[in-house]
């Protein structure tokens, strides 16, 4: 499913001067701790400057779980205390990244705690995906023959005062209404462009049959 940002968001994100704060959801049971990079409220909940975050988010489309590490500050003991009086193995896990400017979030990742471990002045916590390889189906390619944008949307491009009334979304289509550069499908071989496109010119003719070369060898 593409991913929609707001107006608001959109434009924000264009200036490429987007402030950001990454926050951390903990739920085990009836608790929940919020962390995040930098102390902020939002959405009426309070979020603790205990994250930091030092790798990048990584994904695969192969039969393996995504894993995400994540560092929490432990110089006040916050995070051995509460790794102490909570089982934190199965908690739920979701990363968000915080627009300020805009209010928004977009969501990064989600999955359970497997391995908490306490230092002296930090913790680290290894998240793995939501996703179980051994009872999902994950495919190997996932695409549509057709364009997947709604008609005359901002993603479409199209001028909705245009000619144009609706759309197959098919490649002609797309190529007719001057909006071939949006479009999102994956052009497959079918059996009438097979036939479209001419068989390979004959071999030109020698007027002589052919003949194998054969190698003699004299002992």
């Amino acid at each position: 499913m593409p991913r929609t940002f707001s107006p608001a968001l959109t434009a924000l994100l264009a200036t490429n001067r987007a402030r950001s704060v990454l926050l951390l959801d903990l739920v085990a049971g009836a608790e929940t701790w919020r962390i995040a990079t930098h102390a902020i409220s939002f959405a009426g909940a309070d979020y603790l400057a205990y994250l930091r975050f030092d790798q990048p988010l990584r994904r695969t489309r192969s039969l393996q779980l995504d894993r995400l590490s994540v560092e929490v500050q432990n110089a006040n003991l916050w995070f051995a205390n509460l790794q102490r009086t909570y089982t934190l193995e199965g908690a739920t896990a979701t990363l968000r990244r915080l627009y300020p400017d805009a209010g928004e979030t977009v969501h990064l990742f989600e999955g359970r705690v497997a391995a908490p471990y306490t230092a002296y002045t930090t913790g680290r916590l290894e998240i793995v995906s939501a996703l179980d390889p051994g009872k999902q189906t994950v495919p190997m390619f996932s695409y549509s023959p057709s364009c997947e944008w709604r008609f005359k949307s901002a993603a479409c491009g199209y001028d909705p005062g245009g000619p144009f009334d609706e759309c197959d979304k098919t490649v002609p289509a797309c190529d007719e209404r001057g909006r071939l550069v949006s479009f999102q499908g994956f052009p497959t071989m079918t059996r009438e462009t097979q036939e479209s496109v001419p068989p390979p010119p004959a071999p030109p003719e020698t007027g002589r049959p052919y003949e194998p070369e054969v190698e003699i060898y004299q002992c």
